[in-house]
């Protein structure tokens, strides 16, 4: 099924090539959107920079590693500066 300029679906996949795409928003400023929580099952991949205001992890977190072994897991170096008040 094709939609001319809008969505299309291949077998089990769905694409929207034009524009921007908005869950729990009527105006997305970015290609995917999201107001509210967001649940992510599987592996997902960042390319780029990764900005977050405060995260959680639950689990391990590897920096540099694929198959991190501790609560923070880094390999390589790592530089710490405080904050400023």
């Amino acid at each position: 099924m094709n939609v001319p300029g809008t969505w299309s679906v291949n077998s089990s996949s769905l694409y929207y090539n034009n524009g921007n795409v908005g869950i729990g928003t009527s105006t997305p400023a970015q290609k995917l959107d999201v107001t509210g929580n967001a649940s992510v099952s599987g592996n997902t991949t960042v390319s780029g920079l990764l900005t977050a205001g405060t995260a959680v992890v639950t689990g391990s977190l590897g920096v540099g590693t694929p198959s991190p072994t501790q609560a923070l897991d880094v390999s390589g170096g790592i530089l710490a500066r405080q904050r400023p008040h």
